[in-house]
């Protein structure tokens, strides 16, 4: 927070002395006005509270008018426009920096929506695996008993127990994995 300010601070003083020189180089109020209207942009777009953009608005307008409109180092204007044009100056400023905080949370949920797709990609992902890993085993458990149910008299009993502890071995060892992976 206290960074936020600060940098907002030296934004608005840079934008001034990039006006400063522009009024020595003689170019128009017009130019420099848009240079605190730019400074307001990258306030807006940098700090995490909006509040930042709407002050900066308005010191910017301040500055403005105090360094750059006769009578200078005052905050009095004489021509009869330059109303008009603070109104606008603010108004383009605080549309900008509202723009800029909008822009700035719909990045963050886009953010949030790509998480939550990337996180329900794997869990399908996940559960196809598992799910193509759980039908083998499966298979060997239901070949094993429809061949002993239906073959059993072409078996030994010494057969038919290999036929069923390899079952038993293969349904034990599913039931230890899935309860680590379910825990």
């Amino acid at each position: 927070m206290f960074f936020d300010g600060t940098v907002s601070i030296g934004i608005l003083l840079f934008a001034t002395g990039v006006g400063y020189l522009f009024w020595i180089l003689g170019l128009s109020d017009t130019n420099i006005a848009m240079v605190y209207i730019l400074g307001v942009l990258i306030i807006s777009a940098y700090c995490n509270m909006p509040i930042y953009g709407i002050i900066a608005s308005v010191a910017s307008v301040i500055a403005f008018n105090f360094f750059f409109i006769e009578p200078q180092y005052s905050l009095r204007a004489h021509g009869k426009d330059y109303p008009i044009t603070f109104l606008t100056m603010l108004g383009v400023a605080v549309i900008t920096s509202t723009l800029a905080d909008k822009l700035k949370k719909q990045v963050r949920l886009s953010e949030q929506a790509n998480a939550l797709a990337q996180r329900e990609k794997l869990r399908a992902d996940l559960l196809r695996t598992i799910s193509h890993d759980l039908r083998t085993p499966l298979t060997a458990i239901s070949g094993n008993a429809s061949n002993l149910y239906s073959n059993s008299e072409q078996f030994t009993e010494e057969e038919k127990n290999s036929c069923i502890m390899i079952s038993m071995r293969i349904q034990c060892g599913w039931l230890i994995l899935l309860r680590i992976f379910f825990q």
